[in-house]
């Protein structure tokens, strides 16, 4: 059961058997929320689940690097939210952990493994994201329909749930950039492949041509890439898509819009693996030997 100290009654907390705080809930109305490092004798270490969730008026989070674990929804809904300062302590972002809100700019400090699901999910005023250096785990739908402009993954990323749209819906990404000592995925000129390029990944949805003026609306598949990831091209200013002989598989990888889109075409070699997709999905073929 929660209770209050007297030294801070902005908070309902919980004691933890180790005799360190949980904050329950915040008592306050303050715009700006600083969560203490200590409570009284007590250290702050912890945040529960639902801590502020759909709470109004609070624009800023800061908390202290003593915090070690959040629970999920935290600051779900919170929609005038517009920056957290995350604690240095923490290893995991929980599950829908500022979803809805309108953070413009996250850092990730190096001591996360992990970004839940849904965590930064329609956090559509998003548009930087630095994530540190411990990052292993991007989950589901972590930061769908944001408005990141790049994303850098460090050297330790192994698990990208990228077939559940961890990336999807980012009409303001221009490219990816990974880290060149991570043994799992690579970037080949700002898209996102699998280390050894046989995978492609995630296509950016705003990435430039060459001129850095214009949207890129030609793209040929590498010749390294022998699969093409589900979602990988979803919501791209791709009109046409060159994909060669040599690739064997390729998942769903196109929007509605790509497949109705009468201008849009998959240029191949007849009797390809690309010339069965596009005409099993009705997207207009160009064939071409390659």
């Amino acid at each position: 059961m929660s209770f209050t100290l007297p030294q801070n009654p902005n908070f309902a907390v919980e004691l933890n058997p180790d005799n360190t705080l949980c904050i329950c809930e915040y008592l306050g109305g303050a715009q700006v929320m600083t969560i203490p490092e200590k409570i009284g004798k007590y250290t702050v270490t912890e945040i529960a689940a639902h801590f502020c969730e759909d709470m109004d008026n609070m624009i800023s989070v800061v908390m202290p690097d003593t915090i070690r674990e959040i629970g999920k929804d935290a600051f779900f809904a919170c929609q005038d939210l517009r920056s957290i300062k995350i604690s240095k302590g923490l290893e995991e972002i929980p599950e829908s952990f500022c979803q809805l809100t309108n953070v413009s700019e996250i850092n990730i400090p190096d001591s996360v493994h992990t970004i839940g699901e849904s965590a930064f999910r329609n956090c559509t005023r998003l548009n930087t994201v630095n994530l540190g250096n411990g990052v292993k785990n991007i989950g589901r739908w972590a930061f769908i329909n944001c408005h990141i402009k790049e994303i850098h993954l460090g050297p330790n990323v192994e698990n990208i749930e990228y077939k559940e749209g961890c990336f999807l819906m980012n009409p303001s990404l221009k490219k990816f950039m990974v880290d060149r000592d991570n043994p799992f995925f690579r970037d080949i000129n700002g898209v996102l492949f699998s280390k050894d390029g046989k995978t492609l990944i995630r296509f950016p949805e705003k990435m430039m041509d060459s001129s850095g003026k214009s949207l890129l609306t030609y793209y040929a598949v590498p010749r390294c890439t022998r699969n093409i990831a589900e979602e990988a091209f979803n919501g791209c200013s791709l009109y046409d898509i060159k994909m060669h002989k040599n690739i064997e598989e390729i998942k769903p990888c196109v929007s509605i819009e790509f497949v109705y889109d009468e201008g849009t075409h998959i240029i191949c070699p007849k009797g390809s693996v690309a010339e069965k997709f596009a005409k099993k999905y009705n997207i207009n073929v160009k064939n071409e030997d390659s």
